[in-house]
């Protein structure tokens, strides 16, 4: 009986409140229903082509409405139904550019955010992310660093030379006991668009004795 139950709300929420992709607002199928872009949506996605060595790793342009819908969906609406779609856009990106991770890497970490911003939010999508890529290229993953303001949500500001003063001293070790000395780190983060952010983390991780940290994020400005 339970299960009839469930069946019969289950397709009773289905008619009031479709599942409809986040870009083109068309009705999702059944069978796409746990995803959060249609297939021909996502089918339109440019998958970046990276070279070896390169300090900045991105899957796609932040410009892509559907990789837009997508970021904006999961950081600003708590979308999580997105982080399938994310998923595989993170491995077609691993299947285009076999040769970008041949470095040895010692683990991944991530942009952290204000306890405050991270409670409200819920989640930290540059975490959710990470974890994903984490687990694509098999390495660990370490939270590293944690941050000391509640800064400006940098999408707010328009200004470059604001957005690097907004984030200026904003992250620091997560304990006194942190070591990255001589370690070759993948610093993961949502979106790079000044690079402001994620370029001051980089800094830390440096000023803390890392030898190489090369950034990696869904998707960058064009």
């Amino acid at each position: 009986m339970r299960t009839i139950l469930t069946e019969v709300w289950r397709q009773l929420l289905e008619v009031l409140f479709p599942a409809i992709c986040l870009n083109c607002k068309k009705h999702l199928g059944r069978d796409e229903s746990d995803r959060a872009i249609c297939p021909d949506c996502f089918s339109k996605i440019d998958i970046l082509k990276s070279t070896s060595g390169e300090r900045l790793l991105a899957v796609c342009l932040y410009g892509d409405p559907s990789i837009k819908a997508l970021i904006h969906g999961l950081k600003f609406k708590h979308f999580t139904n997105t982080l399938p779609d994310i998923k595989q856009l993170i491995s077609l990106f691993l299947e285009n550019n076999l040769s970008v991770l041949s470095a040895e890497y010692d683990f991944i970490t991530y942009i952290p955010l204000h306890p405050r911003r991270e409670r409200s939010r819920g989640f930290n999508q540059s975490r959710l992310i990470a974890e994903i890529f984490a687990k694509a290229v098999k390495l660990p993953i370490h939270p590293i660093l944690r941050r000391v303001r509640n800064t400006k949500e940098q999408s707010s500001i328009r200004d470059p030379k604001e957005r690097t003063e907004n984030v200026k001293n904003c992250f620091t070790p997560l304990s006194e006991t942190t070591t990255v000395k001589d370690m070759n780190i993948i610093l993961v983060d949502d979106v790079y668009t000044s690079g402001a952010t994620a370029l001051e983390a980089k800094n830390t991780l440096e000023m803390l004795g890392a030898s190489k940290v090369t950034i990696f994020v869904l998707a960058k400005a064009g």
